[in-house]
């Protein structure tokens, strides 16, 4: 039982932690990123909009749409992962979003920070303080991934 108790406050800590470090990743990635031709910009553009009005449900169903048509945008993939973790039960979904945008762009600091967020509530600490570290080698001074 102690077990439990430990586990979940760990898990409510994180979540704690990371809820307002979201939208400063995004803002990140909007620097970061660069559209990749055949993209439909403006509804990939909306959708990040519905993200940064907290309507996290209806970005990631129009980010996934977006990607349907192209699955080649890695800011698409990236802030599908934002929109998922931000959603109850998503965090794996959300990993594997960031894990394509990092497939798309290794170079990505944001991408790395992002997927570092939703390893340790997978229970993956090691690795998320290895992405973490990915991103400070990429962008040193990216404050999320400290």
């Amino acid at each position: 039982m102690a077990k439990t108790k430990t586990t979940t406050g760990a898990f409510f800590l994180t979540l704690l932690v990371l809820q307002p470090l979201h939208s400063a990743i995004a803002t990140v990635a909007s620097v970061q990123t660069t559209s990749t031709p055949g993209t439909n910009i403006e509804e990939r553009q909306r959708a990040i909009d519905l993200y940064h009005h907290e309507k996290f449900a209806e970005a990631a169903k129009l980010l996934r749409t977006v990607l349907k048509k192209s699955n080649s945008d890695d800011e698409g993939w990236y802030y599908l992962g934002l929109a998922l973790l931000r959603q109850p039960k998503q965090v794996k979904e959300a990993s594997k979003a960031f894990e394509t945008a990092l497939k798309l762009r290794p170079n990505s600091a944001a991408a790395h920070t992002g997927f570092s967020y939703s390893l340790p509530l997978r229970n993956k600490p090691s690795d998320a303080i290895r992405e973490a570290q990915a991103a400070l080698n990429i962008e040193p001074n990216i404050a999320d991934a400290h």
